[in-house]
């Protein structure tokens, strides 16, 4: 099974990293995009996007840091 994940960025230092697929239920990309604003305001994200573990994992994605 595909997993969901969505990163935003809190602020300048700050970043977060959820498991859309755990947390929200998000089974698609599609549906991830649909609510991302929705959940860039709930956590008063600066920016935020959408991507699947096809491209790779977190620390793939954004290095071991």
């Amino acid at each position: 099974m595909k997993t969901i994940f969505i990163f935003l960025l809190l602020s300048t230092d700050i970043d977060m990293t959820l498991d859309a697929t755990a947390v929200y239920g998000l089974q698609t990309l599609e549906q991830c995009n649909f609510i991302l604003e929705t959940v860039k305001g709930e956590f008063n994200a600066t920016d935020g996007y959408c991507y699947d573990d096809t491209t790779g994992d977190i620390h793939t994605k954004f290095g071991n840091s």
